[in-house]
């Protein structure tokens, strides 16, 4: 039943769904990973360069669907390049040979195979130095990627229910985070040490089970739900290296591909937003109100989100201007609906601060941070819900579900998200609105779960730990409080230090990671 499930998912998959599992299966061969295509021009037929285990290079042009003769002449020019131009990237000499490969989720005719054939035969008997064509088609592929799941293809029947469960998920609908992780922690990526290559193999066939469960996202152009899904997997696999003691540099051609996938959803959703005059979905009629204004903020954080990313590794992928005019546009819809938003904006301070637009940062900053302390205070009876009731969860209670009480009187008194709003406050030297703010404060406890393993950061939900709860003190040193902040980071080990960009993205998926040390770690990324 997996099988036919694999199968099902590549016949219907683009070109660009299948490079990332097929460039992961390729790894867990034992290739080097030296270029994914991004699909810009000038990649010279070539959208996967690897060097094999016998260190040879090898070039892939992926396609998608059937090729018949017509198809064919259409291709043939991207195909002349992939054999007849050298690789052009800095770790393969100009001159080197290498092996070209097609490779396609449909099948190959007769008449292409021949012509193929004939075309190598040619190049041959005229002594031309190019490679022969190679062929990869459906058939072959579903081998491979079976094969590379080895032990870790679900076969039980609680795996196999549980992946057919997500694999059948509804494409529009929001991406279900905490049954995924389950059963990536629980079915698969469990905790352990055996060995790189087992390592390796239970890697892989994560992020070949989630390519799968993504088709049904993909087919919707999901693209929120998309970064979510890559998001909770790069988290599971940072867990399972670390819990294995897998330092980053032994697995990072998995995470560069996750990360990239991850990253490309939401240039995606920047670039239909971007389209659009308004955020409304489909059927408008039923859209609007809380919907429209959860929505917008975490479309807004998200867009902000990838700006961040792209400025320091990305430059020129990055669209100041549009997500700057994006935000102005749409940011009277902004709402601290719950604790669960406040990576959010912390997203779109350090977005317009980066955009040199410091007096609006300031100002959402400061507009946060009195929003969580009048709501939490003691006497509050409209407590924030805290970090571990999802967006959904709030539209259920405002909409009236039957499902949605939440008792909103048990969230005052403390708060999740306030001691690393504090700091960030500290840090940008704002000390008059603290002040002002201080005797507020000082009734609202500090509330953290500090894990009991550092690995299990990365997990959904943390088997243990401490859950730690913190008065502040009735009047603070400022330069205590400073010091404080700027030392938040302390705590975390130089090998999590190496994830920071993955907690970058990881707080608006685990918004319950929005921690002052991970907070101060990414509020220090930028600078």
């Amino acid at each position: 039943m997996i099988e036919r499930a694999v199968e099902d998912w590549l016949t219907s998959a683009s070109e660009r769904d299948f490079q990332v599992p097929f460039a992961q299966m390729l790894f867990a061969k034992g290739h080097r990973i030296l270029l994914v295509s991004k699909h810009r021009p000038l990649e010279e037929g070539k959208d996967l360069v690897t060097i094999d285990p016998d260190g040879q290079c090898c070039a892939y042009q992926l396609k998608a669907g059937d090729i018949n003769v017509s198809r064919w002449r259409t291709i043939q020019g991207e195909l002349n390049d992939l054999i007849e131009l050298p690789v052009n990237h800095p770790s393969v000499a100009r001159d080197c040979s290498h092996k070209a490969y097609l490779v396609t989720n449909g099948e190959i005719s007769d008449e292409v195979r021949h012509r193929i054939d004939l075309i190598n035969d040619r190049n041959q008997a005229l002594q031309r130095p190019v490679p022969p064509l190679g062929v990869v088609a459906r058939g072959d592929m579903v081998r491979d990627f079976i094969d590379s799941h080895g032990e870790y293809l679900p076969s039980g029947v609680h795996d196999s229910h549980e992946f057919l469960g997500l694999y059948l998920s509804e494409g529009r609908s929001s991406f279900p985070k905490e049954r995924f992780c389950n059963f990536l922690q629980n079915d698969l990526l469990r905790d352990e040490d055996g060995g790189f290559g087992k390592t390796i193999r239970a890697m892989t066939s994560a992020v070949l089970l989630t390519s799968y469960i993504a088709g049904a996202f993909q087919r919707a152009n999901n693209h929120y739900a998309l970064f979510e899904a890559w998001t909770c997997l790069l988290a599971q696999l940072a867990g399972y290296a670390t819990k294995n003691r897998l330092r980053l540099e032994t697995w990072k051609p998995s995470y560069d591909l996750v990360l990239d996938q991850a990253v490309g959803s939401l240039v995606a959703l920047r670039a239909e937003a971007l389209e659009r005059s308004d955020l409304l979905e489909e059927p408008i009629i039923v859209d609007g109100g809380p919907v429209y204004r959860v929505r917008t903020t975490i479309v807004l954080g998200a867009v902000a989100a990838l700006e961040n990313y792209l400025l320091v590794n990305e430059p020129p992928e990055s669209m100041v201007e549009g997500s700057l005019a994006l935000y102005l546009r749409h940011h009277d819809h902004l709402w601290l609906w719950g604790e669960s938003s406040a990576p959010f904006f912390f997203a779109l301070v350090k977005f317009l601060e980066a955009a040199e637009h410091k007096e609006l940062a300031d100002a959402l900053l400061r507009t946060v941070t009195e929003g969580v302390v009048r709501s939490n205070s003691p006497l509050s009876d409209a407590g924030l819900p805290s970090p571990y009731f999802s967006p959904q969860d709030i539209l259920d209670q405002q909409l009236g579900s039957e499902d949605g009480e939440i008792a909103h009187y048990e969230f005052s008194g403390q708060s999740y998200s306030l001691e690393s709003l504090i700091h960030m406050l500290a840090r940008r030297g704002h000390r008059e609105a603290l002040a002002a703010l201080w005797p507020s404060i000082s009734h609202i406890a500090f509330a953290e779960l500090v894990p009991d393993d550092e690995g299990n950061v990365f997990s959904w939900r943390t088997p243990g730990g401490v859950n730690r709860g913190t008065l502040p003190e009735p009047t603070q040193s400022w330069n205590a409080l400073v010091d404080r902040a700027h030392n938040a980071v302390s705590c975390i080990s130089a090998s999590l230090c190496d994830y920071r960009w993955l907690f970058h993205f990881l707080i608006l998926v685990y918004p319950h990671r929005f921690t002052p040390a991970i907070s101060g770690l990414l509020d220090g990324v930028n600078s």
